[in-house]
């Protein structure tokens, strides 16, 4: 119970600080993150003169003699340009964030040739989406400092965005479950893509956390296959469902049809009607790891 109403609390608090934080940025802009730069420099600073106190204190190796005095230097350098030139850092900052609206620009340029290519609608959007990435990530990179304010503008909209969305969850998490049972959820503001990458883990605790198990004598109907890999397009994830034993699966499985490593290529559909085999396969053949969730479908559900 303790655990439950910690995992509350943390989601209320953390939506707080992300709207308290994305108010500072808008209304501080440049001088929020001058402030942080400035903050960032003395850690640096600070941080060196620790090291080159505890090697003068303490006994070490050649190896980590050397290792510490790259530190010191390190944090030296960094903390003395942030804090006499911290333009650069601010111009090192717009670039970054230009570069990662290119590649999402890049993503949506793909998606318009798979369309055109096949003659689908929705292709113009797609382009459209590109362009406009395109040019404001380019922008951000020509012109760094003149765009720094529109990228803070952004990131402080974004995070006042998720922090009404982690209040949000908050309230509903606290709402009985009769009048749960009545609401859709259908609100979700996804994380940068670079942050989705990085937090599967967290993901998989929560869900873990979150799920009730079923009693012992139901079983699930229902199976959603994670297929991972330590290389290749699937390392980013494949899934299938499996219901009653039959599992479908959809995927880019024509071999020569594959490009860029194996992420585009034509869609098939295939049906099998034993999961076992199948699982023992992608296991033990193309030495996957596979997660598997079951969930239980109630009378209706299944209809």
């Amino acid at each position: 119970m303790f655990k439950k109403y910690l995992n509350y609390s943390n989601m209320l608090i953390t939506g707080i600080l992300m709207i308290i934080t994305g108010i500072f940025v808008l209304i501080l802009n440049s001088s929020f993150l001058l402030g942080a730069i400035y903050l960032i420099s003395g850690i640096f600073i600070i941080k060196a003169i620790s090291s080159l106190i505890k090697m003068m204190t303490k006994k070490t190796t050649k190896f980590n003699t050397g290792k510490i005095i790259l530190e010191i230097f390190l944090s030296l350098s960094l903390g003395t340009i942030s804090l006499f030139v911290p333009t650069i850092p601010l111009f090192v900052f717009s670039i970054i964030f230009g570069s990662y609206i290119i590649i999402n620009g890049a993503a949506h340029l793909v998606n318009y040739i798979i369309l055109f290519k096949n003659k689908e609608k929705g292709r113009l959007f797609e382009l459209i989406i590109f362009i406009i990435y395109f040019l404001f990530g380019l922008s951000c990179i020509i012109t760094p400092i003149v765009q720094l304010n529109v990228i803070l503008n952004f990131i402080s909209i974004y995070l006042i965005v998720i922090g009404i969305v982690y209040i949000f969850s908050f309230i509903v998490d606290i709402i009985p479950n009769k009048t749960l049972n009545k609401i859709q959820k259908k609100l979700h503001i996804p994380l940068p893509i670079f942050l989705s990458v990085l937090l599967p883990n967290s993901a998989s605790k929560t869900i873990n956390y979150n799920v009730k198990e079923l009693p012992k004598n139901i079983k699930p109907n229902l199976y959603i296959l994670v297929h991972v890999t330590n290389k290749g397009a699937l390392q980013y994830g494949h899934l299938d469902i499996c219901y009653k034993d039959k599992l479908y699966s959809f995927g880019n499985y024509d071999h020569d049809t594959l490009k860029f490593h194996e992420a585009i290529g034509d869609g098939v559909l295939y049906v099998l009607k034993n999961k076992k085999n199948y699982i023992d396969f992608c296991i033990n053949d193309t030495q996957r790891t596979i997660f598997e969730f079951g969930l239980y479908l109630t009378d209706k559900e299944e209809e």
